[in-house]
């Protein structure tokens, strides 16, 4: 096989994965209108209470991505106490696609609830992760019993609200080898099914490279990805809710923690930086070397806690 025949095989394959991908997005957006709407319930909780708790710091809730649970909250809730931040890890429940259920406004309210239930403080923070930044953006922007009482914002490795990426973004990150999620065979099946495809997707789109899956701690987590529920609707729901709407004043004028990965494939931190500055003109942006997506990466105790403990004790002060 010639060279020029094999290239043109390589572009047909790439454009077929495309068009794939394509078609299975607009599957995915194709939502049964409601039937009714259930009533918002209280979500399981795991608290971690402060060691020597800190006066004037209100406890921080925090917000999972998708696939994940209050679960991987654990090893960052003990750093937390330790240094006297008390917080509540909520899990969230899946984002339903194809039936009723699990919409944005349905996840809204449950957290409105679950809130209610455990903060008995004034205020609090929100640090949500990937689908939990998203979500704890929408609340804050559209919940005003959340608005009144969150006295700040951590965005984790998550996508600016109401934003859609020039296609200049979307080229920029398409010719990037290996270092994007969405040509692949797994994206189309997270598309088609809100499930992840392997063990190896998984490492590539939330994992360094460099990272080693077989220890035990890594095959707990990752059989744990795997086994999760299909989930997503939060996350593409947020580029066709009113998105086109002009943002306002709501969200920038929270003191907000916008803290990338340097080697996030999935939300690069470059090129999201100047929708953030537009969305919030009093935040603080730090970006996290030798980490992925999931900050799970070795060494992460040190170099995702340390801004984040230095933010915390700035805003106390």
């Amino acid at each position: 096989m010639s060279y020029r025949a094999s290239a043109s095989m390589i572009a047909k394959i790439y454009i077929g994965v495309a068009g794939i991908t394509t078609a299975a997005l607009v599957v995915y957006n194709v939502r049964w209108k409601h039937v009714r709407r259930r009533r918002p319930k209280i979500l399981s909780v795991e608290t971690v209470v402060a060691v020597e708790k800190k006066e004037k710091t209100p406890p921080i809730i925090l917000l999972h991505g998708m696939w994940h649970g209050a679960w991987y909250w654990k090893p960052l809730q003990r750093l937390l106490a330790e240094k006297g931040f008390t917080s509540h890890a909520i899990s969230l429940e899946p984002g339903e696609r194809f039936l009723p259920g699990g919409s944005q406004q349905e996840l809204i309210a449950d957290l409105e609830k679950t809130l209610a239930s455990i903060s008995k403080s004034d205020t609090f923070l929100l640090l949500g992760h990937s689908q939990g930044g998203l979500l704890a953006q929408a609340a804050v922007y559209n919940s005003p019993n959340i608005r009144k009482k969150t006295s700040g914002l951590i965005l984790l490795g998550t996508f600016p609200y109401r934003y859609i990426p020039p296609w200049s973004d979307v080229q920029t990150l398409l010719q990037r080898p290996q270092q994007h999620m969405y040509t692949f065979p797994g994206y189309t099946w997270i598309c088609l099914f809100g499930k992840l495809w392997s063990a190896d997707y998984t490492k590539q789109i939330f994992l360094l490279p460099t990272t080693d899956i077989t220890t035990s701690a890594m095959k707990e987590y990752i059989a744990k990805l795997l086994k999760a529920p299909s989930d997503g609707l939060i996350t593409m729901s947020h580029f066709v809710d009113k998105t086109f709407v002009k943002i306002d004043n709501i969200l920038n004028k929270l003191p907000t923690l916008i803290l990338g990965a340097s080697h996030d494939v999935i939300y690069p931190p470059d090129l999201l930086r100047n929708a953030f500055e537009e969305r919030y003109t009093n935040a603080t942006h730090v970006v996290v070397q030798n980490q992925a997506h999931c900050f799970m990466d070795p060494g992460w105790e040190q170099s995702m806690i340390n801004p984040l403990i230095e933010w915390l004790e700035a805003l106390e002060n």
